[in-house]
């Protein structure tokens, strides 16, 4: 099985004022996003989370980890190169869960989360791929301390014809979508206006359109 060396990219949510916590205080979200969207999609959602922990008393997050597929966004610009060396048009399911382990095993912000001492109640979060990508993580070794994991239409199946067949529908549906726009205004109100994303939070086609969206000069078309 090929390996792929890649980066990826990522964001921390973190909400302000910072609220003083013990170590074992408080939950780290874990998230991952959907197929086609990128790390920024779950910052209006983190941001709603935030704004309802001064509101009222409930379980404080004290961060969030969103943490990018290495061929989506930002991650698949900067992996371009190694990408097309090792796959050549086709993807390994495997490697977002790989990079994930990769990136916590870094001690990003100088924590190490699979240290015993370190008591972080970590809530894996993913969205369809993302889903697939959380659980398939709590398989790799040093094993992750995940305390829960929430799923959003996690695309998890055995093979069947039922999953082949919603695999076709699933790429029919992809490579025909729109990707050149005249604008981010442009880009934000084609979404809008699709079936799968018009009833969307206006923020995160926001984010999908802002910082998405690669600007190009003509002259380079």
């Amino acid at each position: 099985m090929s390996r792929l060396a890649t980066g990826n990219k990522t964001v921390r949510y973190l909400p302000s004022p910072t609220p003083p916590l013990e170590d074992d205080e408080g939950v780290t979200l874990l998230l991952a996003h959907a197929n086609g969207l990128h790390k920024e999609t779950w910052g209006a959602l983190v941001g709603y989370l935030f704004d309802a922990m001064g509101k009222s008393e409930g379980v404080t997050v004290r961060e969030a980890w969103s943490i990018e597929c290495p061929n989506h966004g930002e991650s698949a610009v900067l992996n371009e190169a190694a990408i097309e060396r090792v796959h050549k048009g086709e993807w390994n399911g495997w490697e977002w869960p790989r990079a994930i382990h990769t990136f916590l095993r870094s001690k990003p912000a100088g924590v190490d989360f699979f240290a015993p001492s370190v008591k972080r109640k970590i809530v894996g979060i993913g969205h369809s791929q993302g889903g697939n990508a959380i659980v398939f993580l709590s398989t790799l070794s040093p094993r992750l301390p995940v305390h829960s994991y929430i799923l959003l239409d996690p695309t998890i199946s055995i093979h069947m014809p039922a999953r082949d067949r919603m695999v076709r529908i699933m790429t029919a549906l992809t490579y025909p979508k729109r990707d050149c726009f005249l604008s981010r205004d442009d880009a934000f109100q084609y979404l809008r206006a699709q079936p799968g994303t018009r009833n969307w939070h206006a923020d995160v086609l926001k984010a999908l359109s802002g910082i998405w969206i690669q600007v190009i000069e003509w002259s380079d078309i």
